[in-house]
């Protein structure tokens, strides 16, 4: 199996040294690979092979002088191999025998391009095709695979890995001060094809990439479907739908493997797929399945380790529980794996730490990520088109059931229509990061983009489900898949995500939103086959401001030297004490800013 995507094209035709691919597929190669690559004249393609799985790489990647340089694991394998053995005339059972590398190829020879319309799973891969002299990459639609390319004059490059695309000759280290400056003022890019490097540019989730004789294009293949009808039907069944298939996805992500592990918290997603996980193995390999879980207490009060064992103890798994080492927390500890871009979280070595941790268990580790994008609904915009449809019943019942679980009466959306009235603009946004250089602010326009992203009213007669379709295609959801990318933990762990199978997420696009979607209801449902009531009815918890400004107020978080390589964008001079950064709510941006201190200090 190949596990990283590396091409290069020479946009002037000349031919791509073998060295040049081979050094360039080797910075993303880990113990116990061995690198292959080919080139064609103007073009090269690498691939990396876990040496445990033998087989010969190149028979794995070409087919008929078109090649693949992938990182893919394919969800819908026997919906593929049927309609490709229809397509093609051969024998489903031949179609079978494939891999998910030759597999991808074949659907490329019999469909071109439209490939794309075919197949679902997480991947990204670079296709080479000598008949047309043409180099195809795509990214899965979800974003769970992450691709880079650059383009120079001289040279197209594609990538798994944005240090090793940055490392290539000629790839400009010039930084994105647009990038960063979301990063200093949000926690993340805003722009879902920006990098940290200005000549790097990210394949969005859902995008391709085509280059032909010197043009390169990028395009969306996929975005989230809604129906057209804002009212979706009530179906007491659906419940059984969603759990069904929720246990198909995840036992699909286990496919060949006999260790797997969890990232666990104690809330209800999570957890969920671990009882799921281990329903699927035997009472004899019980073992081959355990979880992880994160315990922040030395930083804040987190009653994440307790539920984490709750429920492990129901589901009958080994839980490991880590703790934040409080004398490393943003020491040089982190340089040793320094991620690829500054990062918006607490502490972005624990997180690289935990991925270590469970590589040493398993090969492969699931997740619950994102059951609350999955039942993101609007419920102003649905109880004001069933009144407007004239659904007076059923506007009664689910209000009642509303009513009932939230303990409060659904709202219409009045207080927004007068909000949006009333508002002054500039009115209501809080102030921004006071470290920041006014040359900075002004040479990228920060203050006007923090304006839009603070007076961003949604549309109080939107699709109800439209908030599911915005983070799904936005920048905070794939960057959480990247997180958890080899990339950054450095060990050969594929990180799987079955509340995020692309067919679980086309069947809660448009799912009723009462009563499944309201309190993430049809989860808890499915939850409690498994587990007990306690996990699969415990309130959604989630890290709040207050506990970061208690850290950091506390002294737990360490002093950060402050230097010339972060003035360009800051005054060091005006960084908030963190007393005074907690009092004014600025305690999540003097985070960024020394999260960014730190990666700038470890280049």
């Amino acid at each position: 199996m190949s596990t990283r995507v590396a091409a290069i094209v020479a946009n002037d035709g000349e031919p791509v040294p073998a060295g040049e691919i081979d050094a360039f597929t080797e910075r993303m190669r880990l113990d116990g690979e061995v690198v292959s690559s080919w080139t064609d004249g103007n073009a090269a393609l690498g691939n990396l092979v876990r040496i445990d799985e033998g087989g010969d790489a190149e028979a794995q990647s070409s087919r008929d002088r078109i090649r693949v340089s992938c990182d893919v694991r394919l969800d819908n394998r026997t919906e593929l191999e049927r309609s490709l053995s229809s397509s093609s005339g051969k024998p489903v059972g031949r179609v079978h025998e494939l891999s998910d590398e030759l597999l991808l190829l074949e659907a490329y020879q019999v469909w071109g391009e439209r490939m794309l319309d075919w197949i679902a799973g997480d991947f990204a891969f670079a296709v080479w095709d000598a008949h047309q002299r043409r180099l195809f990459c795509a990214r899965d639609q979800l974003g769970v695979r992450p691709l880079f390319y650059s383009d120079s004059p001289a040279r197209l490059v594609v990538g798994s890995e944005l240090k090793a695309i940055a490392a290539q000759q000629g790839v400009s280290p010039e930084l994105d001060g647009s990038a960063l400056g979301d990063f200093l003022l949000f926690g993340y890019f805003q722009d879902t094809a920006a990098s940290v490097f200005s000549s790097i540019r990210r394949l969005p989730p859902g995008h391709a990439l085509s280059w032909e004789r010197g043009r390169l294009r990028t395009y969306r293949y996929w975005s989230p479907e809604l129906s057209e009808s804002r009212i979706a039907p009530a179906d007491p069944e659906f419940g059984s739908r969603f759990e069904d298939l929720l246990r198909t996805t995840t036992s699909e992500k286990l496919r060949g493997e006999d260790r797997v592990t969890v990232l666990m918290s104690g809330g209800v997603d999570s957890t969920t797929v671990a009882a799921i996980a281990r329903a699927r193995h035997s009472a004899e390999s019980a073992r081959f399945v355990s979880a992880q879980c994160v315990d922040w207490g030395p930083l804040f009060a987190d009653e994440e380790p307790y539920y984490a064992q709750v429920a492990a103890d129901a589901v009958g798994v080994p839980l490991r529980i880590q703790q934040p080492d409080l004398e490393r927390l943003f020491d040089d500890g982190v340089t040793t794996t320094r991620p690829a871009e500054p990062w918006g979280s607490i502490a972005p070595h624990l997180h690289i730490e935990h991925l270590h941790a469970a590589a040493a268990d398993a090969p492969v580790a699931l997740t619950g990520f994102d059951g609350d994008a999955l039942c993101e609904v609007w419920l102003p915009s649905h109880f004001s088109a069933l009144l407007r449809a004239g659904h007076v019943k059923r506007f009664s019942t689910e209000a009642l059931s509303l009513t009932k679980a939230t303990r409060r009466p659904p709202q219409l959306g009045l207080r927004t229509r007068l909000k949006r009235a009333t508002r002054r603009e500039g009115k209501g946004a809080p102030p921004m990061p006071p470290w920041l250089r006014r040359d900075y602010v002004e040479a990228f326009d920060l203050r006007a983009r923090w304006t839009r992203f603070w007076h961003n009213e949604p549309a109080v007669d939107r699709h109800p489900r439209a908030d599911v379709r915005s983070l799904l295609t936005g920048p905070i959801i794939a960057s959480m898949f990247e997180s958890f990318d080899r990339a950054q933990s450095a060990r050969p762990l594929d990180v799987r995500h079955p509340m995020l199978d692309l067919r679980l997420v086309n069947l809660m696009l448009n799912a009723p939103p009462v009563p499944w979607c309201v309190n993430k209801e049809v989860i808890r449902r499915a939850a409690a086959a498994d587990l007990p009531p306690v996990i699969a009815r415990r309130p959604k918890t989630a890290l709040q401001g207050d506990e970061v400004a208690a850290a950091i107020e506390t002294g737990r978080w360490p002093e950060v030297d402050f230097q010339a390589s972060s003035e360009r964008f800051i005054h060091p001079e005006d960084i908030a004490a963190p007393s005074e950064a907690a009092a004014h709510d600025m305690h999540w941006p003097l985070l960024w800013a020394r999260n960014l201190e730190i990666w700038l200090q470890a280049e």
